[in-house]
């Protein structure tokens, strides 16, 4: 399916190819009943890509699900979501959930997806094909546009871009620059991107 996009690109624009690109979205389940308090691990966070993130940020207890999700364009921080938050921490934090917390959370779904990298002037276009173990799931795309910061004017600019790209009909979710639920005129930051892509993964896929 990615070459298949790819080629419909190519007939419609002059894209420059800058590489491959993977992610990887983790699902996971509380094993604990929801009444049942439990402390949340807290871990140091600074601040990165236009957001500003409390110090010792501590991660919600609420919900009885959580999420982590690794993308390549964000090296240094896991983005992390539970039902009422969603925040950024250390890599670190990964290694606490399967050592120290494996008994309150257990795996309940792993995505990974491999694909390629795009520029067509101020866009860059992400595909990829979405695996779980060695079932293919379908296929994601991320369209982001660089000179715009805000959801009013990105998300039409982003629309007709990938509209007038022929690609083969399916879900359109608005994922990149502007993306989520912002006040009019608000700028864009990774917890945005981190939270669509939480959302088609979780939903999308089965979660």
């Amino acid at each position: 399916m990615v070459p298949l996009l790819a080629d419909h690109l190519g007939k419609c624009h002059q894209p420059l190819y800058t590489g491959k690109w993977a992610l990887e979205h983790r699902l996971l389940q509380k094993t604990i009943p929801s009444g049942t308090s439990a402390a949340s691990p807290t871990t140091s966070s600074s601040p990165s890509n236009n957001q500003s993130p409390q110090t010792h940020q501590q991660l919600p207890a609420g919900g009885n699900y959580m999420q982590y999700l690794d993308l390549p364009h964000y090296p240094q921080r896991l983005i992390v979501s539970t039902p009422s938050a969603i925040v950024t921490l250390d890599r670190e934090f990964e290694l606490l959930v399967r050592s120290k917390l494996s008994a309150l959370w257990s795996p309940r779904q792993t995505l990974r997806g491999e694909g390629v990298v795009y520029e067509v002037d101020d866009f860059k276009v992400r595909i990829a094909n979405i695996m779980q173990g060695d079932v293919w799931k379908g296929v994601l795309v991320e369209v982001e546009y660089a000179p715009c910061s805000t959801l009013a004017v990105a998300e039409g600019v982003i629309r007709g871009f990938v509209e007038g790209l022929g690609w083969p009909a399916g879900r359109f979710t608005f994922v990149g620059k502007g993306g989520g639920k912002r006040a009019e005129g608000e700028e864009w930051s990774v917890l945005d991107t981190g939270r669509q892509y939480c959302e088609v993964l979780r939903m999308g896929w089965g979660g």
